[in-house]
């Protein structure tokens, strides 16, 4: 009996060490109480998804008040914009998740936003770009929060007509790329707000759009790539609009609705929206091949109906996750 009592003593001692380490474990995983933002570590070889990298952080701003974010961009210096369509304001935060400005919340005609969708920056000119979808416009801010003007839309002195723009991008040049799913076509701006030329009409064939979304320019490579959402797949074009090819499937898994793209140049990946399906693309561009992670979900790891991508200069990804009303950021520690 008395070896018994040594050896049930031992187990339950065990027994209590482990409990002890697994609710350690959770109690470390749970998100901050005192902040807006929290953040878990993703072990490289025990990821909760298909994590692309080898190992990183994962960032979450929740975003206090956030309804439908749909787009979001990053500044040079981190700070995070946030198109909050439901609310019809774009808002700017930093990376800990405190609200630094809000933009479009104003009864002033031609100030007031309504249904932002994206939004891109030039830092540079310290210009914010919105895309203002239902007013039919992009509004150009000063990122200090300085209305400025809307887009002047015009070609030769003659209107272009009415747009809606769903993305936007901003290259090197300072030029703003804009998509336009009414046209069905992608227009290029110049660094004063100049329409510069534009490419691109509805259809299935290639160089052609249906419902034309996300956009990524790498200049310095001569690429525009562009989402071709109801088409399922993504369009690559030269600056001058030259089409050049698609791609339609990574590893055999067919894009279903890609939206919003993002240019990770330091690696050369394409980021992928996948929207409907829930999950995220990322493509080498050089190697011709990449991985599809995510699932449906609102826990923690998981994405819910994704929508707009960025990436900042050390290739740091964010995502808008739309109807979890957040925005998620996945930190490389490999740099």
């Amino acid at each position: 009996m008395g070896r018994v009592g040594i050896k049930g003593m031992i187990i339950f001692f065990l027994v209590c060490v482990l409990l002890l380490t697994i609710a350690g474990l959770y109690l470390k995983l749970q998100p901050s109480t005192t902040g807006e933002l929290w953040q878990q570590v993703i072990a490289p070889n025990n990821p909760p998804i298909d994590f692309p990298f080898q190992g990183g952080e994962m960032r979450i701003i929740s975003g206090k008040g956030l309804d439908k974010p749909l787009g979001v961009a990053v500044t040079a210096d981190g700070r995070v914009l946030v198109a909050d369509s439901g609310n019809n304001r774009v808002v700017m935060f930093d990376i800990t998740g405190k609200v630094l400005r809000q933009y479009g919340q104003s009864s002033i005609e031609g100030v007031a936003m309504n249904y932002p969708v994206a939004v891109a920056v030039d830092d540079s000119q310290q210009l914010l770009y919105v895309a203002d979808f239902n007013n039919g416009r992009v509004q150009v801010w000063h990122l200090e929060g300085e209305y400025l003007y809307q887009l002047p839309v015009e070609k030769d002195g003659k209107v272009l007509g009415t747009i809606k723009p769903a993305a936007l991008a901003v290259g090197d040049s300072g030029k703003l790329y804009v998509s336009d799913v009414l046209g069905q076509r992608v227009l290029v701006f110049d660094a004063s707000g100049r329409f510069f030329h534009q490419f691109g009409k509805e259809g299935t064939a290639a160089g052609q759009f249906k419902f034309a979304n996300g956009i990524a320019v790498d200049e310095q490579n001569d690429r525009i790539y562009v989402a071709d959402t109801n088409n399922g797949r993504i369009q690559e074009f030269s600056l001058s609009g030259e089409y050049k090819r698609s791609l339609k499937s990574i590893n055999e898994r067919k894009l279903v609705t890609p939206r919003g793209l993002a240019l990770d140049r330091q690696r050369g990946l394409l980021h992928i929206a996948d929207t409907i399906t829930h999950r995220i693309a990322s493509y080498d561009l050089a190697a011709a091949k990449g991985l599809v992670w995510g699932s449906e979900s609102s826990e923690k790891s998981r994405f819910n109906f994704p929508n707009g991508l960025a990436a900042d200069q050390s290739g740091n990804l964010y995502i808008a996750d739309r109807d979890s009303n957040r925005v998620m950021v996945y930190i490389h520690l490999d740099q």
